[in-house]
């Protein structure tokens, strides 16, 4: 009989994003959490601010487990959920016109990009 692995508890993008905008509001970037609702822009993504230069920033969270299951997607090229399609899209027009947009499953990957492009060190 095979041993169960046991299960890793479930992180929840709610708190994911909650330490994002932690780190954010820790070094000053103004920002805010958008709401998806009726009307708005498909893929718009999670966290949306102005970085200390005026650069636009989009931040689209994920979790470990979201993430892991964006890439088998991109990979068997399905891409079934529209709205992983219409998120890609998002960001690469954000950053096409000189903002700042990624995904991030922590706030670590936040201060990594962000100290990567000098707004913190």
């Amino acid at each position: 009989m095979r041993e169960k692995k046991p299960k890793l508890p479930k992180i929840l993008e709610s708190k994911v994003r909650d330490n994002i905008r932690t780190e954010l509001k820790r070094h000053g970037i103004f920002h805010y959490k958008e709401w998806q609702g009726m009307g708005s822009a498909k893929g718009v993504s999670d966290i949306i601010g102005v970085l200390p230069d005026g650069r636009f920033l989009a931040i689209e969270i994920k979790t470990p487990e979201g993430m892991r299951r964006r890439e088998r997607e991109r990979i068997r090229k399905t891409d079934n959920p529209k709205e992983k399609i219409y998120q890609d899209i998002f960001i690469d027009n954000i950053n096409r016109n000189n903002g700042v947009a990624f995904y991030a499953t922590s706030s670590l990957d936040v201060f990594q990009e962000l100290r990567r492009l000098g707004y913190v060190k």
